[in-house]
Formats: structure tokens, C-alpha cells, sequence
């Protein structure tokens, strides 16, 4: 049975980034939350309609580079364009004027991606969407921006506010019903920086749509050169004149610090040349930019530092692309990282770091159905419990429990998926706990206790409730119609489906929910 991976993030009372982190320069780099008013004043503008030739073909692109005009869309959105029409992009804060545009490259489906060069910069007073590379938090809302058509407009600037509903492979949200267009459009975290690119609709008339992860994005990322401000950085920092403090202080919540995308470009400028920084220069590198990269999400950019970057940086880096790459259902991938992780802890000798590889690498092992050595892993982190918060150890039971499930253990499962879901409710993490508790009852069901089933997927209905997590509270409740009916209980069954219906129109089950319900009619 398919499980859902729980995030790795190892904080509560773990430094798994070395003595440094103690550092005043080295923290506090994460970027300001926004709210939705503020999210599109500040970047509605950089949300472009892309049209080819006459515009009865169009898309939704988004600007990631304001000095050199880098537009990130999907391939589909420009591969008919013939060499006798031009790729246009459209600002809503400019409208009417559009700016040519030619392909940079392109990255085949299932990525389908592109990157666009603009002609000429837009006005300064467009500011571009910021990137992160990191997975999706699902208790988190975030925004999309794009071009759908909305009755009969052919496309107009539109934005909303989502929830994801699933990470496997792609990012998943539901959103509100939207007809073509949408493609290429970004999904917005609160800082501002955008998580995905929009690939597709899906569910019923459009009501969900999925997102290419950033990190897919990575080839065309390598391809932007650095800013004129990361340049002129760059060169105070290879002659001593950029002071640790005022580097910080540079990193941190002002509004032109340097963007997620410079600190990328720049990091892998200087992995490319490290003989070029002398030892101060790579102390100020350590500290504050690594810290400021994995603080904002561009863990990916870290690992390429190494020998300047520390190796327990090195390993926080390898854990978090790990779990994303996890997450993403990827365990190839989650394999060569949670590895790569835990060699460069076992080289510090970092107790909690080694804790946080064995963790993410036995999810990997167990989504590889290598049962024997995702137990070897789990055992160990379970071994280990003293120094793990709650919130830790139900991450760990978890992981034990779907383990279990997988290899037929189905007492221990319930045994472990109910310790789970308690330490997550003690730790307060709401969204985690009704996940344990929905497993907890899908495998109760599977033995015949149904009442027992029933009673704690009700709990994880009320949890997710609770925490405002709708991914959480859909599935709960389709797991809920389902006991119920099993049960004899058939009108309450129709009423949880309508429930689901109410909190979830295009889930994975909404063709299902609505086929029983017309049928019972």
C-alpha cells in the first residue's frame, strides 16, 4: 500500500550544521512572509502572458532574471512557434506593449520546460519571482499566478490561493476551475519565490493542476550568468574589502538583498574556481553565504563547495535533497544523497547528523522495496531515541510502521502507527499525526477492526480539521466513507463523500465519490 513520506527536518534541539551555526553572522537569512495582497503587488508584474504570432496561441511565463530578462515557461507553450513567429511576452502592470522573446533552451517532457531571453529588460519597477529548489511543505499555503481562460476572455491575469495536495514526482494542488492558459505559470510561496512551474491541469474541468518541482529546473538555471550586484560582491570578496558583518547583514531581510537565484549562480561560480579565494575569503564563503543558501532553500548549490563548505553543511545539504528528492518519489536519487549524507557526518563524527541520514535513507530504501535494509537504518535511529525530539521520534515510528506494513507486520505496524500519531500530537504537528492515524486505520480495516478503524480515522479527520490541511482532511475522509461503508454504515458513508467532495472536487477519488452518489440517487 502507497504511504505518504513524512519531511526529515531535523531542528528541534540538533545542530547538524557544525559549532559555527553559534555565529551571530551565520543565521537568520530565511526571507520574509508575505500575504496574498502584498505577494501580488510585489510580483504580478513579473507573471507574463506568452503569445506566439497573433496570440491565439498563449501560455503563462514568469520572470526570474529582471537584469538579463530570463522567463521560465513550459516547453509546450512555445514549441509551435515556427522561425516566422515570434514568441511575445506580456506584463499585466504594462499592458498592451509586448516584448519579443527567443528560446534560451528547452528541457523535453515530463520536465517540459523552457527558458525565454527577453529583448530588452522590463521597466525597474518590475521585480522577478525569486526560485527555491526545496519540496513543498503541505500544511503551507502558497499562490499561483498565470493567464487561464475565465468565461469569455481569452486571457486574463489571475491569481489564488492553494494547498497541495499531493508530491510524487510533480507538485499537486487544487485550485479553482481554470480553462487552458495556465501552463508555464509559477507556484509562490509566501517569501515570493516560486516552487514549481505549472505543467498541466488535471481532475474534473481543470480543478487541479501540476507543477514541474524547481529543482527539475536546474539545467536551465546553470545557464544564467551572474547579476552585476553578485559580480561586484564577488570581487570584494576575493580582495578583502567584504567584512563579515556587513556580508550578513547583506544576506538578511532588506529589501535588495541578493536573491535566491544570485546566491545560486554565485555558488556554483566559485565551485568552479576556488583556487581564485584565499582563506578568509572561504571563511566569509562558510559563513554567512552556505548558511544563507541552506537557510533559503538552495541546498543544491552547497554540496559543489565542498572542501570550502563544511562538511557537516555539506552533509545538512545531502539530508534535505534527500528527503526532497524522497518526497518527490525519486528513490534513486534519495539513495545517492542519503549516502553521500551520511559519509560526510560519519567524517565529523556528527551523532544527530548520522540520525538524520539513517532516517531519509531508510525511507529510500523502503520506496526501493528493500525492506532488510531500510529495517537495518530504521533500527538504528530508533536505537538513538534519547536524543530525538517527539516530533523526531514519531518520524521515526512512522517510517518503522510503513516498514512493517511492508513486509506483512501488520501488529507491529498498528503498534508503531499508533505511537506515531501520539508523538506527533504531543509535538503539534496536526498534519503529520492524521497521516499516522489515516495508515493506522487503513491497516486496522485490513484486519476486520473496523470500529477500531473508524475511530481513528475520525481522529484524523478532526486533526487535519485542526490544522487547516485540506490534502490531509480529503484523504482521511475517503478512508472514512470507505470503513463506513464496510461497516453497514451506508448513509453515513454517502454523507462523508459528500464531505469529501466539499473539501476536495478534484481529488484523486472525485470521479468516484460522484459516481456513488449519483448512482444512490
Amino acid at each position: 500500500m502507497k504511504r505518504l513520506f513524512l519531511s526529515i527536518a531535523f531542528c528541534a534541539g540538533f545542530n547538524l550544521g557544525g559549532a559555527a551555526t553559534a555565529i551571530a553572522e551565520c543565521g537568520n537569512f530565511e526571507p520574509p512572509k508575505m500575504d496574498e495582497v502584498q505577494l501580488r503587488n510585489e510580483y504580478s508584474g513579473a507573471v507574463l502572458r506568452i503569445t506566439i504570432g497573433d496570440g491565439d496561441i498563449w501560455g503563462t511565463g514568469y520572470l526570474i532574471d529582471a537584469e538579463h530578462g530570463f522567463v521560465l515557461t513550459d516547453k509546450h507553450v512555445i514549441e509551435t512557434a515556427t522561425s516566422k513567429e515570434a514568441i511575445h511576452a506580456e506584463s499585466p502592470v504594462i499592458p498592451g506593449e509586448k516584448t519579443d522573446a527567443k528560446v534560451v533552451s528547452t528541457i523535453d517532457a515530463p520536465t517540459d520546460l523552457a527558458l525565454l531571453q527577453l529583448s530588452h529588460p522590463l521597466p525597474s519597477t518590475v521585480h522577478a519571482v525569486d526560485i527555491v529548489l526545496r519540496e513543498p511543505n503541505q500544511s503551507t499555503t502558497l499562490y499561483v499566478m498565470n493567464y487561464p481562460k475565465i468565461g469569455d476572455e481569452k486571457a486574463v491575469f489571475h491569481e489564488q490561493a492553494v494547498h497541495v495536495i499531493a508530491v510524487n514526482g510533480n507538485i499537486e494542488v487544487q485550485q479553482s476551475l481554470s480553462t487552458g492558459g495556465d501552463s508555464g505559470g509559477p507556484l509562490i510561496d509566501p517569501s515570493g519565490s516560486s516552487l514549481g512551474t505549472c505543467r498541466a491541469q488535471i481532475g474534473i474541468g481543470g480543478t487541479a493542476a501540476r507543477y514541474v518541482p524547481m529543482s527539475d529546473a536546474q539545467n536551465l538555471l546553470n545557464l544564467i550568468p551572474m547579476s552585476t550586484r553578485v559580480k561586484a560582491l564577488d570581487e570584494r570578496l576575493k580582495s578583502g574589502d567584504l567584512k563579515s558583518a556587513e556580508f550578513a547583514e547583506m544576506l538578511r531581510k532588506t529589501p535588495d538583498r541578493p536573491t535566491n537565484l544570485e546566491l545560486y549562480t554565485w555558488g556554483k561560480l566559485i565551485s568552479k574556481n576556488p583556487a581564485l579565494y584565499d582563506d578568509r575569503a572561504k571563511h566569509l564563503i562558510q559563513c554567512p553565504l552556505v548558511k544563507a543558501l541552506m537557510h533559503r532553500g538552495m541546498e543544491d548549490a552547497v554540496p559543489p563547495l565542498y572542501p570550502i563548505a563544511d562538511a557537516n553543511d555539506v552533509g545538512q545539504a545531502y539530508v534535505r535533497i534527500a528527503n526532497r528528492e524522497a518526497l518527490l518519489g525519486r528513490p534513486i536519487t534519495s539513495l545517492a544523497s542519503s549516502r553521500t549524507a551520511l559519509a560526510a557526518y560519519k567524517s565529523t563524527g556528527n551523532r544527530e547528523g548520522k540520525i538524520a541520514a539513517q532516517l531519509v535513507l531508510a525511507q529510500a530504501h523502503l520506496q526501493s522495496n528493500n525492506n532488510v535494509a531500510a529495517q537495518k537504518n530504521i533500527s538504528y535511529v530508533l536505537s538513538q531515541k534519547k536524543y530525538l525530539s517527539p516530533a523526531e521520534e514519531g518520524k521515526a515510528y512512522y517510517t518503522a510502521a510503513a516498514i512493517s506494513e511492508n513486509k506483512g507486520s501488520m501488529h507491529a505496524a498498528i503498534s508503531q502507527y499508533d505511537t506515531a500519531s501520539e508523538l506527533f500530537i504531543k509535538s503539534g504537528d496536526y498534519v503529520s499525526a492524521a497521516n499516522a492515524l489515516t495508515n493506522l486505520a487503513e491497516v486496522q480495516f485490513s484486519k476486520g477492526r473496523y470500529a477500531e478503524a473508524q475511530e481513528s480515522v475520525s481522529q484524523a479527520v478532526a486533526l487535519s480539521r485542526q490544522a487547516g490541511n485540506t490534502a490531509a482532511e480529503s484523504r482521511s475522509l475517503y478512508d472514512l466513507a470507505k470503513i463506513q461503508s464496510a461497516a453497514g454504515l451506508t448513509s453515513k458513508s454517502f454523507d462523508t463523500l459528500q464531505d469529501y467532495l466539499n473539501v476536495a472536487p478534484s481529488g484523486p477519488h472525485a470521479n468516484e465519490a460522484k459516481a456513488i452518489l449519483d448512482h444512490a440517487k
